[in-house]
């Protein structure tokens, strides 16, 4: 569900970027996103804070949390608009069906989720809707 309301979120952003001058480039407009985040965050931060404590930061966490800041944070941001000015927001927009497959990577890869059937199923679902729609547009150029 997460990733379905996440997907509305990037199209809403889609659709809002046809509005944002070209002089603003995505590091300045990735600056006020993450203010703007991190201000949202904060009450739902305090509450967590309160009721568990801090978290346990050590050497074993601090690489995952530079993957979780670097990869998924500022690098799936620029990733996004870089794809949305050389692939427009058809593809781009098609592409983000691959955020279940990433998220279930993900949560293999940092709290042992196992791979099921339906996550093989999934992909090539996905991969051949993603060719099908990228033929379709390359014959509309």
């Amino acid at each position: 569900m997460w990733a379905a309301a996440g997907t509305l979120v990037f199209v809403g952003y889609t659709i809002a970027m046809r509005r944002v001058p070209a002089s603003l480039t995505p590091m300045p407009q990735f600056a006020v996103m993450a203010l703007g985040a991190a201000i949202a965050m904060l009450p739902f931060a305090a509450g967590e804070i309160a009721s568990a404590g801090l978290p346990v930061i050590d050497e074993r966490t601090l690489p995952w949390i530079a993957v979780v800041v670097l990869a998924t944070g500022i690098g799936a941001f620029l990733g996004y608009n870089i794809s949305l000015t050389l692939n427009g927001p058809v593809l781009t927009s098609a592409s983000l069906t691959l955020t279940p497959a990433f998220a279930a990577a993900q949560a293999m890869a940092l709290i042992g989720e196992t791979l099921h059937w339906y996550h093989a199923a999934a992909i090539p679902l996905v991969v051949a809707g993603l060719m099908s729609i990228n033929r379709d547009q390359a014959r509309n150029r």
